[in-house]
């Protein structure tokens, strides 16, 4: 269900809490809800009245990635394993269940060479970026 369908959703609960003849549970039952939600929104709508039961919008961190970004790690799965997904979570969801988590190093190498990496990123990537798309994989699809 969409954002707007949720958000109609709670608006029909905040009509039902008017008409007070009704059970949390038996709205959870007629919305498709548990009655548990129900009750926060009953809750909210004492407080705040018919709007209050509605979405805040999205909580938690916006994410690492813009959406051309995410757009693109569409792209490629599509591309290379012929999946498409309609939006970036179902990539989210394939990679949690396959047991990938999002990985921040708690402290960076001792061995690391920050001169070496500046110039691999400075001459190194540019001769890579002209030679075009390819790929390293044994097994991949030769290209003509």
């Amino acid at each position: 269900m969409d954002a707007h369908g949720k958000q109609q959703r709670r608006l029909t609960a905040a009509a039902l809490f008017e008409q007070d003849e009704r059970s949390d549970t038996r709205i959870g039952d007629l919305l498709g809800v548990t009655a548990r939600a129900v009750n926060h929104w009953r809750r909210a709508w004492h407080q705040g009245g018919t709007e209050a039961p509605t979405s805040k919008g999205r909580t938690g961190p916006k994410g690492c990635l813009d959406p051309e970004q995410r757009h693109r790690v569409r792209r490629v799965i599509a591309e290379t394993f012929g999946a498409a997904y309609a939006d970036p979570s179902g990539v989210r969801r394939l990679l949690k269940a396959m047991g990938w988590s999002v990985q921040i190093p708690a402290r960076r190498a001792v061995e690391r060479d920050e001169e070496a990496i500046a110039a691999r990123v400075e001459q190194t990537w540019p001769r890579i970026g002209e030679k075009g798309p390819g790929s390293s994989s044994r097994t991949g699809p030769a290209r003509d």
